[in-house]
């Protein structure tokens, strides 16, 4: 069958880029800007390979980054060349490959069953008990994950002991990362276990030490065909060359390092930039149109991601009609946007499609879900958890609360001794609890006073402390933790972020037992989580959860230095400003009409300020932009008409008050007040 009749036959329509990507032979890497229809593209070559180049549906490996893209992919196909060769592809996960891979070594090289997989929980406790062992903080469940995503990290990255010791906790811990890690690798093999990370780890060992089990996978895949090729990692990148058969050039591979935002769980964009020194006789393709945003989202986000560095030189654009232009507004600050936010969005869920809340963090949505609520507004929420609920400075800052309302908790005391700036060794904590008594002390701060181990420093700090927690009890919710982040917490122990979170939870008459009262019944909500409302115009999602999606509206919250761009809160440094700035590109994309990021006053915003030099720079070098008779929309002033330009100066009439300013073009689009209808 000639491609013609393929494309007859089946009714696939597809622009010049896409065609030559569905019929390239040889190693090939595919670079797809968001909305260019990936995966079309990539089912078409699955049905191309089958009915024009003669190859058996069972040979064609397609690897996706998740289960549901697994199914996703499976039901697209079908629905093109029917069921039966739909079933018959190996559509499989990474993960379920290497599984494959352990299983066939067991029954065919060592027969011996391979380790059952651990439970979360299994996982969990292994943690917890090495860190109570490495550590002399009180332990929450939000620092037992942090050491489950390094290990998973460590192993995805194949990281050296060197490299593992370079790598930090955020939390002080006695002991190395690597000896850390051999500590969870011993106990995990002692209750003769792996995790999910160990099927990675054992495939691409079984691959590298028995050339017949690599000859054999080698022969059933003869083709692989790698989706989303940003989000894996190097060990995964190093299992899928292994299976590759370098002379025939089976593998074809299908992704955008400018989309790669998951480093934190070892994604390995690289892997796409290094493809033709991987991969000799390997060609670079591009699908460089998008099919879902306005030309101006387009021409916005292709210009912002120029900034990176490590990326193919690539050119997005746009055959849609125009939109409207990126709305950067004013709001006041950040604490005020909630109320803003919800009467905006009263008014977007009717007759406006489907809108987008975006953010980088989970914790960014509680204080937002909360007014919902109260406003009755109909939402779904994609990916927010309860973790928010479980980091450090969170459960120190309700425990400090709990402190003032029973004094004699030592649990309470243990869990937050450490947090204040008192700087006392655990030793000293437990002595405290030791020696108090009721009758003699009226709170554990009272016991640890009494000791005669501390110095002057400890002692007036403590007794800081003390008077602070007391006089908790006595204030509102919101001037109780206005206190602890002044009186109690040591200056450089508590996630500012988290903080600030806390205090938009609060009322601002709200007692402190109502407070917590209310803060224990969200995070319930949020651990048991609801049934998602499918038919809701409003989404809240993170930027990570909204990856391959799109809606109408974007609204993108929370664009600041420090959470977007994220800086390390103990350092204050951007680990991968490449990676924040992908994110940002991510979130801006997926809009389709409609994107709205707003500013606050006094709190800068790196990206936001990019945005804006980008288009004063477009329209200084666009002379169709504001020109006269054109009408234009002021933040103060309104809708108006431009009467004259000189140069950068434009002169604008404004009916509704009838009046005539002159304006200066690059200030007021530095600003954000000023855009074009």
């Amino acid at each position: 069958m000639t491609y013609e009749e393929f494309t007859r036959k089946f009714n696939i329509q597809l622009n010049d880029q896409q065609a030559a990507a569905v019929q390239a032979d040889g190693p090939t890497a595919l670079i797809a800007v968001p909305g260019s229809g990936k995966t079309t593209t990539l089912v078409a070559r699955l049905g191309y390979m089958i009915f024009c180049k003669g190859y058996k549906p069972e040979n064609l490996l397609t690897i996706t980054y998740t289960t549901a893209a697994t199914a996703d992919m499976r039901a697209r196909f079908s629905r093109t060349f029917g069921a039966a060769a739909g079933a018959r592809i190996p559509f499989k996960t990474i993960n379920a490959l290497a599984l494959e891979v352990v299983n066939f070594y067991a029954s065919n090289v060592s027969g011996n069953a391979p380790f059952p997989l651990a439970t979360s929980k299994d996982i969990a406790d292994i943690c917890l008990a090495i860190l109570r062992e490495a550590s002399s903080e009180f332990i929450t469940e939000g620092q037992v994950q942090e050491l489950e995503t390094a290990i998973s990290y460590i192993k995805n990255m194949q990281l050296t002991r060197e490299e593992m010791d370079e790598e930090k906790l955020s939390f002080t811990v006695e002991k190395t990362l690597s000896e850390i890690y051999d500590a969870y690798v011993n106990a995990m093999r002692r209750r003769r276990l792996m995790d999910y990370d160990d099927q990675l780890v054992y495939a691409y060992t079984i691959l590298i030490k028995y050339p017949q089990v690599r000859a054999h996978f080698m022969n059933l895949y003869s083709s692989l065909l790698v989706d989303e090729a940003q989000d894996t990692s190097l060990i995964q990148h190093r299992i899928i060359e292994l299976l590759v058969d370098k002379k025939r050039g089976g593998i074809f591979m299908v992704g955008d390092e400018d989309q790669s935002i998951y480093g934190f769980r070892a994604a390995y964009p690289q892997a796409l930039l290094d493809f033709k020194k991987t991969y000799p006789g390997g060609k670079i393709l591009f699908l460089s149109e998008n099919y879902r945003s306005t030309p101006e989202i387009v021409d916005a986000a292709a210009s912002f991601i120029k900034a990176n560095k490590d990326r193919h030189d690539k050119s997005m654009f746009t055959s849609r009609s125009s939109g409207p232009s990126i709305n950067m507004e004013s709001i006041g600050q950040r604490h005020t946007q909630y109320k803003w936010l919800v009467t905006l969005l009263e008014k977007m869920a009717i007759g406006r499609g489907k809108t987008a809340v975006l953010y980088r963090n989970n914790s960014s949505a509680l204080p937002l879900i909360m007014e919902l609520n109260r406003a009755g507004i109909s939402y779904r929420s994609r990916g927010t958890d309860s973790g928010f609920f479980t980091n450090s400075t969170v459960v120190a800052a309700l425990n400090f609360m709990r402190q003032s309302l029973d004094p004699a908790n030592s649990d309470l005391f243990m869990s937050t001794y450490y947090k204040t700036s008192c700087r006392v060794r655990r030793q000293l904590a437990i002595n405290a609890v030791d020696k108090y008594t009721p009758r003699r002390y009226h709170s554990l701060w009272d016991s640890l006073l009494d000791l005669s181990d501390l110095t002057k420093h400890q002692a007036a700090a403590a007794t800081d402390v003390r008077d602070a927690i007391i006089h908790l009890r006595n204030q509102s919710a919101a001037d109780a933790l206005n206190a602890i982040e002044e009186n109690v917490f040591g200056a450089e122990s508590f996630d500012k972020e988290k903080l600030f979170i806390l205090k938009m939870l609060a009322d601002k008459k709200e007692s402190i037992e109502d407070y917590l009262f209310k803060i224990s019944d969200l995070a319930d909500t949020l651990a048991a989580g609801s049934e998602p409302d499918y038919d809701a115009n409003i989404v809240l999602s993170t930027i990570h959860s909204s990856k391959g999606l799109e809606f109408d509206n974007v609204i993108i919250i929370d664009v600041i230095d420090e959470i977007l761009p994220a800086s390390d809160p103990w350092t204050g440094h951007v680990e991968d400003m490449e990676e924040e700035r992908r994110l940002f590109y991510v979130a801006m994309t997926r809009a389709k009409d409609r994107l709205l990021i707003p500013q606050y006053a006094l709190t800068p915003s790196r990206f936001v300020s990019q945005l804006t030099a980008l288009r004063a720079a477009a329209v200084s070098g666009d002379p169709d932009l504001f020109q006269v008779g054109d009408s234009l929309l002021h933040r103060s002033f309104g809708a108006g008409t431009i009467v004259a330009r000189r140069g950068d100066i434009i002169s604008v009439r404004f009916d509704r008050r009838a009046i005539k300013k002159d304006l200066s073009l690059e200030v007021c689009l530095q600003l954000g007040i000023i855009e074009p209808i």
